[in-house]
């Protein structure tokens, strides 16, 4: 059995093994540049500071969380007067300048109206402590203001091994203490897709009533949200647009996963993808953006779409948006709000570009603007540009070749190489079992009956009749079929 001594000298050993840990951590991750670690670094100390001083009733709580880029201080007890600034410099020059610039920045603002105490927490540690000094003035506004001396000192400017003093100064949770230490460093990593924003066309989304909505504030409102579209409509580049949007809110994780790579469960692809995902801080919000369902080997598509379900219903509080086209949605549309549970998901379709941002685009991507638009009306080719994949691909064979396929024939047969090239390096494995002769045989005899038809629609029953086999029909609705809702 332990003596008290023993398990107090335990305890001790824990925490200064976790201090040392997480400042080292976070130091390595700032010589990485890392840009979250920061933020991070502001969660850890919320959560060990708040853990610290609970026998002295202070509620510390994130500033950034109500205003991101808190000017002067990141934490603070407004009733009890106490505040922090959280930085990750270390360097004992850049540590003073930060200082100065703290203490600058706390008087211009009038913060010393709120608060008696400003602590200054170097959260990758502190080269040389004895290097450090608080200016006695600092120039505000052209003035010189007096720093008081009760609101910081020498000693109120720490890294993390220095709270190792404070936290056994009189009678403290030192378990608490040590269980926050020993879980912060497996703090999510969030690898944020890059969203090329100069190339972004702004879309909206139509819920089931046709109404016209935001997605992100959609995804806030309702938490469960199912985004259909067919190939090619853009779903992928409107769910990097919103996870990169997501991650700019304070106090928000944001977890982007694509889920042609799903193989065994979601929770093992969740695991390789966004490492430490279950530990976000319980006052965060979290959001899962899962992108192409229907790109799941479809031998496991409906064991995933239940997981998917059981997932969001094991996880009430976080914000599911999931992607797939619409002829491979395994959620069920809410057709009455007031019967819908909470892990129910709602539906809803992303908007068809409209002729004005096709304009838009086309002004802004084509090398000749004017004579690809006497192209595209020339062969009546105007339409199928309404899907932003064809847009792209038709603006590049233009700015390629200088012109466009004269017949829609001869047109709809380059977008059907690009398009079967872009699916082939998708997923490789899915396409070995794919009759790509048939396939394209099928397509061009689609191509030659628009082509006599003057048209880019086609009628299901005609498209029956010319393609024979369902499997292959089943292909080219996926791949190519510009339909909207079914």
């Amino acid at each position: 059995m332990k003596t008290g001594i023993q398990y107090l000298d335990e305890q001790r050993t824990a925490i200064q093994k976790g201090l040392l840990e997480n400042q080292n951590y976070i130091h390595q991750q700032k010589e990485l540049h890392n840009g979250d670690i920061a933020f991070l670094a502001e969660l850890f100390l919320e959560e060990l500071l708040n853990a610290i001083y609970a026998n002295e009733g202070w509620k510390i709580k994130n500033l950034n969380t109500y205003k991101p880029n808190h000017p002067a201080i990141d934490l603070a007890d407004k009733k009890n007067r106490v505040c922090f600034q959280i930085t990750v410099t270390d360097s004992t020059g850049n540590a003073n300048k930060k200082i100065k610039d703290t203490l600058t920045s706390f008087y211009k603002r009038g913060l010393d109206k709120d608060y008696d105490r400003l602590f200054i927490v170097f959260a990758s540690g502190i080269q040389n402590k004895k290097g450090i000094k608080i200016p006695p003035t600092v120039e505000v506004n052209g003035h010189n203001v007096p720093v008081a001396g009760s609101l910081i000192t020498n000693e109120s400017v720490n890294d993390l091994l220095d709270l190792e003093e404070t936290i056994f100064e009189g009678t403290r949770d030192s378990e608490k203490i040590k269980n926050v230490l020993i879980k912060i460093p497996a703090r999510p990593e969030q690898k944020l897709p890059v969203f090329k924003a100069e190339k972004y066309i702004a879309r909206k989304a139509l819920d089931l009533e046709g109404r016209s909505i935001d997605l992100t504030n959609y995804l806030n409102k309702e938490k469960r949200v199912v985004l259909l579209g067919v190939g090619g409509w853009g779903k992928t580049t409107e769910l990097i647009r919103i996870t990169n949007e997501i991650k700019k809110t304070a106090n928000t994780f944001c977890f982007f996963v694509r889920l042609i790579n799903y193989s065994r469960s979601l929770e093992t692809l969740l695991n390789a993808r966004c490492k430490n995902w279950q530990n976000v801080p319980e006052d965060a919000e979290t959001y899962f953006i899962l992108d192409g369902f229907d790109e799941i080997d479809s031998s496991k598509i409906e064991e995933a779409g239940h997981e998917i379900e059981n997932f969001a219903a094991g996880h009430s509080d976080a914000h599911l948006l999931v992607s797939c086209r619409n002829n491979f949605n395994p959620f069920h549309a809410i057709e009455n709000p007031d019967e819908k549970k909470s892990d129910e998901f709602n539906v809803c379709y992303l908007e068809e570009l409209s002729d004005e941002d096709i304009q838009k685009y086309i002004e802004q991507e084509c090398l000749d603007s004017a004579s690809f638009m006497s192209a595209v009306k020339e062969n009546k080719s105007f339409e199928i540009l309404s899907n932003p994949y064809y847009l792209v691909n038709t603006i590049d064979i233009y700015n390629s070749t200088g012109r466009l396929p004269e017949t829609k024939a001869a047109f709809f047969d380059k977008l059907i190489e690009l398009r079967i090239d872009w699916e082939r390096d998708k997923k490789p494995l899915t396409w070995q079992n794919i009759d790509e002769y048939g396939l394209r045989e099928s397509l061009r005899n689609l191509a030659l009956t628009m082509q006599y038809a003057g048209s880019f629609k086609i009628s299901q029953r005609d498209f029956t009749m010319i393609v024979r086999k369902q499997e292959i029909r089943q292909t080219i609705q996926k791949l190519f079929f510009l339909s909207g809702r079914k």
